[in-house]
């Protein structure tokens, strides 16, 4: 979606609607007025909506000097865009990046190997309804930035699964058909008692896959 000229306004009064119900529960100290103007002050015509968010999520950060909410905000932003921008379910997330398709020559150029996808499957609805999203949320801003930059898979250049995913990836590549184990490591790693390596992270359950016996406890 972009936006043009004749859009400002309108998008103005969304984006601080949505800064505003961002702020829910923070302090009464941040002004989601201010930071909608400082958006919309740098926005340009053609801006998408994904980009208007990463601008909003920068300005929300910036400000964290004035009160710490302000960084909260920044991720809430950002996580929210995220969201929006991923599958909702882990193993939908998980079909798109085992049905990868070189646009050059047309065959499958998978992310996901075969044998992690196959236990997706057989296990979907339980793994999809064991997750917990609200927990993207708890990231610092410059944590979960972190995450998208080098921990995340992508397609081309765009994030394609959430930090819950990454952990739910990693875990079922540590246990396999064990799911109640790999659930147990799931929401371990989840609420941050531990975690493993970064080669571990990133490579788990891909065709490249890497395991180090490495971790880093809370």
């Amino acid at each position: 979606m972009f936006f043009h000229k004749r859009d400002v306004e309108k998008e103005s009064m969304q984006l601080e609607l949505r800064i505003q119900k961002l702020c829910s529960g923070l302090s009464n100290c941040l002004d989601h007025v201010a930071v909608t103007k400082q958006v919309m002050n740098l926005v340009y015509p053609g801006i998408t909506a994904t980009e208007l968010d990463n601008l909003s999520a920068e300005v929300a950060f910036k400000l964290s000097s004035k009160h710490h909410n302000y960084s909260v905000l920044a991720t809430r932003i950002a996580v929210s865009n995220l969201h929006r921008e991923t599958n909702e379910h882990f193993s939908e997330a998980m079909t798109s990046l085992h049905q990868l398709v070189n646009p050059e020559t047309g065959k499958q150029c998978s992310l996901i190997s075969d044998e992690l996808y196959e236990i997706i499957l057989n296990n979907a609805d339980k793994l999809n309804s064991s997750i917990d999203y609200e927990r993207d949320y708890q990231f610092t801003y410059l944590g979960l930035k972190t995450l998208q930059k080098s921990f995340l898979l992508k397609v081309g250049d765009k994030v394609a699964e959430r930090p819950q995913h990454m952990f739910m990836r990693v875990a079922l590549s540590i246990h396999m058909e064990d799911i109640n184990s790999a659930l147990e490591t799931y929401h371990l790693m989840s609420e941050k008692w531990f975690l493993h390596s970064p080669v571990t992270m990133v490579n788990s359950g891909t065709v490249n896959q890497q395991l180090l016996r490495q971790m880093r406890f809370r």
